[in-house]
């Protein structure tokens, strides 16, 4: 993970941040007027699959093999943890907080992050994001396209949870230690946690002998 930092004199960190700036705006733009042109497709939409109730707009580069997405999500939550293939570049761009990433098995390493850190996963650790901060937090995401791993139906597994086959843990299944970890983070900013909503819908489609084990274990 890096911080890049355009006051410090480096004109490569100043162009990156400036680049960074304009794919914002231009997105913005592109979100206004739902525009599909030469320079790049729009989608916006909930970010349900990734959980905390926080949303994002992808956007692809005309002529480019280049996947990006600017994810936004609340006040006092957190992502599902999940994992892809190298290369993902994260860029905050608003907010403060954390991230966890670790390969499987082995323990999450904890990985503090505010405005202009640019986080980069290695390939296939699990890693999952957490809003600390008094306001939403913002980031920009992009890889290469070629990097995704996806099912027979062509789906990311990293959209999907374990329990179908995918990459991305469900809350349920994560380590209890998870949650009492980003409370007690929230709590040095005087906040609390927002996710009771988020924990209650992923639980609508489990079954009553697995909702009572796992409100056992995070009790």
């Amino acid at each position: 993970m890096a911080k890049i930092d355009p006051a410090a004199g480096h004109a490569q960190q100043a162009r990156l941040l400036g680049g960074v700036q304009r794919i914002v705006r231009q997105a913005r733009l592109a979100r206004r007027t739902k525009h599909r042109g030469h320079l790049f497709a729009v989608v916006e939409r909930r970010d349900q699959e990734r959980g905390a109730g926080g949303g994002h707009i992808r956007f692809n580069f005309a002529k480019s093999s280049l996947n990006s997405h600017i994810s936004q999500f609340p006040i006092g939550t957190y992502k599902k943890a999940h994992a892809h293939g190298p290369g993902a570049h994260v860029i905050i761009l608003s907010g403060e907080g954390y991230s966890l990433m670790w390969p499987e098995g082995d323990k999450p390493r904890y990985y503090k992050w505010e405005v202009g850190t640019m986080i980069v996963p290695p390939n296939m650790w699990l890693h999952q994001h957490f809003n600390t901060g008094t306001t939403p937090a913002r980031y920009l995401a992009f890889k290469h396209e070629g990097v995704a791993i996806r099912n027979a139906q062509g789906v990311p597994k990293a959209w999907i949870s374990k329990r179908l086959g995918g990459d991305q843990i469900d809350y349920s299944d994560e380590n209890p230690e998870t949650r009492k970890e980003f409370e007690r983070e929230l709590a040095k900013h005087g906040l609390k946690s927002a996710m009771d909503k988020a924990y209650a819908a992923e639980k609508v489609d489990q079954a009553p002998a697995r909702i009572e084990e796992e409100e056992k274990a995070h009790a």
